[in-house]
């Protein structure tokens, strides 16, 4: 059933699971095949009704056959049924792309590569210093339980109204200990005590999350980690992962982390490229926006032109700390805007008022004009439709109820990071071919959105760096 061989050692197979996603249009995500059976076909729910794993051992032969077979026989209905529907006819516009793709495009060109690109991920693996994870664990219960006598053992620091109450004594008038209000806090003056239930929050979700999992439970007996990648878990078509979520290692105190992951080979090297400033080139590329062209091409850093135009940053104060803080401001501005936020939830975010955010907006729109267009067009076109596409054809289907501004948040967002996404996931597929088709020992280990490692044997760093500039350009 549409098997052949994609060149790399791994057979092509269709995925009725997969056709099924792009069919929901993101919003039915992963389903497993019963429910599909359920939903499309009228053979009625099947299945052996055993307890747990062990059971299907006193399972007749006879039965387990039939259920073999009753799963063979929806498998194949169902593919029939997807793959005439995948031939969709819903409206397209130029908003996003100048030639037309449907969902059976996306399912041939996209998702089946996806599929493969993963499924490599997953069996590579990539390797976990133990010895390194057993001390990182002692030094950061260590500092925990510092900390937790620094700010006192009879407050328990899970407790938000045990914390509140320490930080009320310690005269800092608070109505939550929530993430967002501390860090809100910390932006207008730098509180000692604030800074320090922070640091104890990030060890103990690093210890809880990732340092203790990753030691007692991901490793396998070869020393890697395999964690589950997923093509079919976002509404907008970005991959996923979890059992352990190697995507998402947080920002504070995440190099720790990191440093957790080496070579499985005894010389070797992790390599790690980026997708620079992507779901922004992304942005520029539907929108043909010239002065974003321009900014890319020459070789501008846009977050810092941005903070330039906008904020005043001097030629002069470049390399400083304003500077600094300044890109880190136009950088959330950037990803706020293409994101479809509005002045307010901008303004909120980057600690300004809602006239300022709404007059730095009307100040980088004149620096993007042609952005602005195309935000608009998407937003009228979701309105209309009820849907937006990506430039691969994916499909997001938008809720009726949604307020103005969470659709139009929804309908600009969905094809820049789907497209993004694609785009990234289909270079890393395409690495991986071409490292197999050289006949190298190296291994792709990790895909995190906008980045890919690369596990190498130090014989092999600078090919694989090669074929890495090549395959991005």
């Amino acid at each position: 059933m549409g098997v052949k061989e994609c060149g790399w050692g791994i057979k092509k197979v269709d995925d009725v699971q997969g056709m099924a996603y792009l069919l929901s249009g993101g919003s039915g995500r992963y389903v497993s095949l019963k429910r599909l059976v359920l939903d499309w076909l009228d053979i009625g729910d099947y299945g052996l009704d055993i307890k747990k794993e062990e059971d299907i051992l006193e399972v007749p032969r006879d039965k387990l056959y039939g259920y073999n077979a009753s799963d063979v026989e929806a498998t194949i209905r169902l593919f029939s049924i997807f793959e005439k529907k995948l031939k969709d006819e819903l409206e397209w516009s130029e908003l996003f792309g100048l030639w037309k793709r449907d969902l059976g495009w996306a399912y041939e060109n996209v998702l089946k590569n996806l599929l493969y690109m993963i499924t490599e991920l997953r069996v590579n693996g990539i390797k976990v210093d133990l010895e390194y994870l057993r001390n990182l664990e002692g030094e950061l219960l260590e500092k925990k339980k510092r900390m937790q006598e620094e700010i006192g053992l009879d407050i328990n620091l899970n407790s938000p109204k045990q914390v509140l109450g320490w930080l009320k004594s310690k005269g800092i008038q608070v109505d939550s200990t929530n993430k967002s209000v501390l860090e809100g806090l910390l932006e207008e003056v730098e509180i000692e005590e604030v800074k320090l239930l922070m640091e104890y929050r990030a060890i103990e979700k690093l210890l809880g999350t990732y340092v203790v999992p990753l030691r007692v439970e991901h490793v396998g007996m070869d020393g890697l980690v395999h964690a589950n990648f997923s093509v079919v878990s976002s509404s907008t078509g970005r991959l996923s992962c979890n059992e352990p979520n190697l995507m998402n290692i947080p920002n504070r105190l995440g190099p720790l982390v990191e440093k957790a992951f080496v070579s499985r080979f005894e010389d070797g090297y992790i390599v790690k490229a980026d997708f620079s400033q992507h779901e922004l080139r992304v942005a520029c590329q539907y929108a043909r926006d010239k002065s974003m062209r321009k900014f890319f091409e020459s070789g501008v850093d846009i977050h810092t032109k941005v903070a330039m135009e906008i904020y005043g940053l001097r030629e002069e104060e470049l390399g400083t700390e304003r500077e600094k803080e300044l890109r880190r401001v136009a950088k959330g501005f950037n990803f706020g805007v293409i994101y479809g936020r509005g002045a307010k939830s901008i303004a909120s975010e980057l600690g300004m008022t809602e006239e300022e955010g709404r007059r730095m907006i009307a100040e980088y729109f004149k620096m993007f004009r042609e952005l602005k267009l195309w935000l608009d067009g998407v937003r009228e076109f979701a309105l209309r439709y009820g849907f937006v596409r990506s430039m691969f054809g994916r499909v997001r289907w938008l809720g009726k109820d949604e307020t103005d501004e969470g659709l139009g948040q929804k309908a600009v967002n969905t094809p820049v990071q789907s497209a993004a996404s694609d785009i990234a996931g289909i270079v890393v597929y395409e690495i991986m071919k071409e490292i197999k088709k050289r006949g190298l020992r190296a291994k792709v280990v990790n895909f995190i959105h906008d980045a890919v490692l690369v596990d190498c044997p130090g014989e092999e760093v600078e090919e694989v760096k090669s074929i890495i500039n090549e395959k991005v350009k």
